[in-house]
């Protein structure tokens, strides 16, 4: 499933790897899938569902998400608990 591949990314790939890829080109084969989230709502819904809490985790400890969006996020998933 692409999102494993996507989380495994993240957490094989030290801090300074992920800041060198932020802003360079994306494969073609990662164009093709951000396509695809972009054109089925449904997939899309799916694939954040599984992705957004360890890819936001490893960019928070890698210092790509700012503090205040971290605590936006928190806000965000304790919502969606009750």
């Amino acid at each position: 499933m692409i999102a494993d591949k996507v989380i495994q990314k993240y957490q094989s790939s030290t801090c300074e790897q992920l800041w060198q890829q932020k802003g360079q080109p994306k494969p073609p084969m990662e164009q093709e899938a951000i396509q695809r989230l972009r054109n089925e709502p449904a997939m899309r819904l799916a694939f954040i569902n599984r992705v957004a809490a360890p890819v936001a985790n490893k960019m928070f400890e890698c210092g790509l998400i700012h503090v205040s969006f971290k605590r936006q996020l928190e806000a965000i998933a304790s919502r969606r608990r009750r």
